[in-house]
C-alpha cells in the first residue's frame, strides 16, 4: 500500500463536522484537555531531550511548564465545575487503600481498591429453526450485525452446527447466541423459551426510528406503543414467536422526535 492510496482510504471515516450539536461548555472542555496535553506533551519533551539528549533540565523552566499543565488541570476542573481538592483528596485516599505501606510491586499486582474479579453477562441462547433465516431476520427487520459466525463441524444430528452471534450495533450488552435446534425436544422450544412471557428487551434511543423501520419489514406488534413510567415501550414477535420488549427508557437520549 503507498501512502496516497492510505490516505484515500482513511478518508471513507472523515467527517466534515459533528452531526449533533456541541454546547459552549463542551467545546471548551475540549479546548482545555487538548491544551492540557500539548502542556504535558512539552513537559515530557524536555525531560526526553535534558536526559536523552543529554541537554541537562532547566529546572526554571521546567517548573513553567509544570505550572502551564496544572493550570489546564484547573481549568478543565471549573470548566465541568469539579471540585480540585475533592479530586486530590480522592487520589490520595485511592493510594492510602492500594499501598497501605507505600508502594510495593506487589501491591501493584493485587490492588485492593479494584475488584480484580469482574463478570458480565455475554450470550443469551435464542434456539432457532434454521441459521440463516434466523441471521436474516436480526439483521434485516432489527439491523443487528452478525459478531461471529463460525462453522464447528460435527455429526448426526450436530451436522453443519455453527456458532453464531448477533447483537446490535455498539452495543454493551450481552449479544444473542442463535443456536439451531438439534433434537425434538429443543425443536419444540423455538417461540416458546418463556412460556408466552416477554423474553428479551431491547433497549433504543430513538424508538419511532426503530418501530417504523420494523413496520416496514412486517414485524408483527402485539400492542400499540404505550408510555409507562419506566420508558416508552411496545412488544413485538421475533421470527418464531418469542416476545421482544422495543424499550426507550426516559434516561435515553431521544434523537429524534414522532
Amino acid at each position: 500500500m503507498d501512502a496516497n492510496e492510505y490516505q484515500e482510504l482513511a478518508a471513507r471515516t472523515l467527517i466534515d463536522r459533528p452531526g449533533f450539536e456541541i454546547s459552549d461548555r463542551d467545546i471548551m472542555a475540549v479546548w482545555d484537555a487538548i491544551g492540557l496535553a500539548g502542556e504535558a506533551g512539552e513537559v515530557a519533551d524536555h525531560i526526553k531531550k535534558g536526559v536523552f539528549h543529554q541537554h541537562g533540565l532547566d529546572i526554571p523552566k521546567l517548573e513553567q511548564e509544570l505550572g502551564d499543565t496544572l493550570w489546564y488541570v484547573a481549568a478543565l476542573c471549573t470548566t465541568l465545575g469539579l471540585d480540585l481538592s475533592a479530586i486530590m483528596q480522592a487520589n490520595i485516599d485511592k493510594l492510602k487503600i492500594r499501598y497501605p505501606n507505600g508502594y510495593s510491586s506487589v501491591d501493584s499486582l493485587h490492588r485492593a481498591d479494584v475488584n480484580s474479579v469482574t463478570r458480565s453477562l455475554a450470550l443469551v441462547t435464542l434456539v432457532v429453526r434454521e441459521y440463516d433465516e434466523a441471521i436474516a431476520f436480526f439483521t434485516d427487520a432489527l439491523r443487528f450485525i452478525v459478531v461471529q459466525d463460525t462453522p464447528l463441524g460435527g455429526v448426526g444430528t450436530g451436522a453443519g452446527k455453527r456458532w453464531v452471534v448477533v447483537a446490535p450495533p455498539e452495543s454493551r450488552g450481552a449479544a444473542l447466541l442463535l443456536a439451531r435446534a438439534a433434537t425434538p425436544e429443543q425443536l419444540a422450544r423455538v417461540g416458546q423459551q418463556t412460556g408466552g412471557r416477554v423474553a428479551f428487551f431491547l433497549h433504543t434511543s430513538d424508538f419511532w426510528d426503530d418501530y417504523r423501520h420494523m413496520q416496514s419489514r412486517g414485524v408483527r406488534f402485539v400492542e400499540e406503543p404505550r408510555e409507562e413510567s419506566y420508558g416508552r415501550v411496545v412488544v413485538f414477535l421475533d421470527l418464531y414467536g418469542n416476545k421482544w420488549d422495543l424499550v426507550q427508557p426516559n434516561d435515553a437520549q431521544e434523537t429524534t422526535t414522532v
